[in-house]
């Protein structure tokens, strides 16, 4: 018998292997440090996801194993290949550590944290059970099979960590494209403090899996409308399809993100020029439209909506009920949902309880309970509206940045961005507004947000120079979010 300790260890082991390859390959492809941790952490996720898919479609157990087998051996090849670049690597991370040792004793240590929260977590209802008992198993629930295969209950936070990280390089990329590294480091302390991505980063669902999942494609649309090329390319469509999860609402910002793409490509370069890379590749183009079939999931999806899948709904992206008032209701949701975003957190509360003997969560309450509850009464809502700021996944928000910088930052660069940036902007604005007019309220549904939060952080980095930042305010601001992402590690 293994020990209790081997198999995960062995399989973080693994995972190091592959990530510090794919950091070597991309960092060879005149990618940033950033971009290429970024497309490194989320890579791996992507591959077992269509190694298992590709076993369970057919049947064939082994092919995992297989495929397993064939990434460490190329992960092996990468590492021996591009270990010449280690050293001047090193070097490059003691120098941006020495240009911002502030910035990353936070983060180091908060990090260094999560990663042993997330590897000794036992695992929750979703991963004790096999993938293909749920109803709709989407590419994010396979990974769960890296863990259940070997009736191994520790170590699933793991994917969420991963996934976390994923956020944190390309937001640290994406701010880079506005803002010199002072700012879009401590953009990046911002991002990674809000406390719903803090508890999603050891969390085992699947949340946090399609929100990297849409920062990861928002990046690669960045580098393929900057310098065209078929790696990117591929990627975008990779990483759109990989953050479908089988259930209904999470087709809803593929389907805005995907023809904003589109015209900002034919835009920026013409069809013509992405034909013809793709023609120039034809054996390339069509091995990478494998995965690309596979993550559709076009077989689960219309067995799933036709009415025919059978087994357990997914306990942690249930879909909500509909809302069924239409645009008043959404406009009702959006005031509801503006009040729940002003999350300053349990601490806050306790705190202005205790010395002001003030509840700033009451205050709110009556905002909701009097002007808006004259004019809405409960239309758009299951359930009655009560703000509550929690701990934990189940109910938690984003933190009091999120609310003062990000949604702001969205809404300005809607009006002031240039063209790509504005693009994303319009796409996020209308996935949050549809995510007032479709779904209903009901407590919990901050899920829904997470997407909207993690993919327009960046969005800062294009909103703090207007400032004129000093360097003592960035340092206030990295504290400020430094204790709230200690806060929300701890509770």
């Amino acid at each position: 018998m293994w020990p209790d300790f081997a198999v995960p260890f062995l399989s973080v082991a693994e995972m190091v292997g592959l990530v510090l390859a794919g950091f070597l390959f991309f960092r060879s492809r005149d990618n940033s440090m950033a971009e290429a941790a970024a497309y490194a952490l989320f890579l791996p996720l992507m591959a077992f996801s269509f190694s298992f898919r590709i076993a369970f479609i057919t049947g064939w157990l082994w092919m995992a194993l297989t495929l397993e087998t064939g990434m460490i051996a190329l992960a092996g090849y990468g590492i021996y290949r591009f270990k010449s670049q280690l050293r001047p690597l090193c070097k490059e991370i003691i120098n941006f550590i020495k240009s911002h040792p502030l910035a990353t004793a936070v983060l180091a240590a908060g990090w260094l944290l999560l990663a042993n929260k997330a590897l000794i977590i036992d695992t929750a209802f979703q991963c004790r059970q096999s993938p293909l008992s749920f109803a709709d198993p989407g590419n994010p629930d396979l990974l769960c099979y890296f863990w259940n295969r070997f009736s191994e209950y520790h170590g699933y936070g793991l994917f969420g960590f991963m996934a976390y990280l994923t956020i944190a390089f390309a937001t640290y990329a994406l701010a880079r494209r506005y803002a010199w590294p002072p700012t879009a480091i401590t953009v990046t302390v911002i991002v990674v403090s809000m406390p719903r991505l803090v508890y999603l980063a050891t969390a085992t669902g699947t949340e946090i899996l399609t929100a990297a999942a849409a920062v990861f494609s928002v990046l690669a649309i960045y580098r393929t409308i900057e310098q065209p090329n078929a790696r990117d390319l591929v990627l975008v469509l990779w990483g759109i399809l990989f953050g479908i999860s089988g259930q209904m609402l999470s087709v809803v910002f593929p389907i805005i993100l995907v023809p904003l793409g589109l015209l900002l490509m034919y835009r920026r370069h013409g069809f013509q020029s992405w034909w013809a890379i793709v023609k120039r590749q034809r054996l390339k183009a069509g091995l990478a439209l494998v995965p690309v079939l596979i993550f559709s999931q076009m077989s689960w999806l219309v067995k799933k909506f036709a009415g025919g899948a059978t087994g357990t709904i997914r306990p942690d992206f249930e879909t909500p009920p509909l809302n069924p008032d239409g645009i008043t209701g959404a406009l009702a949701n959006m005031g509801r949902y503006l009040l729940e975003s002003i999350h300053l957190t349990q601490l806050i509360e306790r705190v202005s309880q205790w010395v002001f003997d003030l509840s700033p969560v009451a205050w709110f309450q009556r905002v909701h309970d009097g002007p808006m509850a004259s004019l809405f009464a409960d239309q758009g809502a299951v359930e009655p509206f009560k703000i509550v700021w929690a701990t934990g996944t189940d109910l938690s928000w984003f933190g009091p940045f999120a609310f003062l910088l990000i949604l702001p930052a969205v809404l300005y660069a809607a009006f002031k961005a240039p063209r790509r940036l504005k693009a994303v902007a319009v796409a996020l604005l209308g996935y949050f507004y549809l995510m007032t007019l479709i779904p209903a309220w009901r407590p919990g549904n901050a899920r829904l947000f997470t997407i909207f939060y993690a993919t327009g952080g960046f969005f800062v980095a294009f909103l703090l120079p207007p400032w004129r930042l000093s360097r003592r305010q960035r340092s206030l601001l990295q504290i400020l979010n430094g204790v709230l992402f200690f806060y929300a590690i701890l509770s």
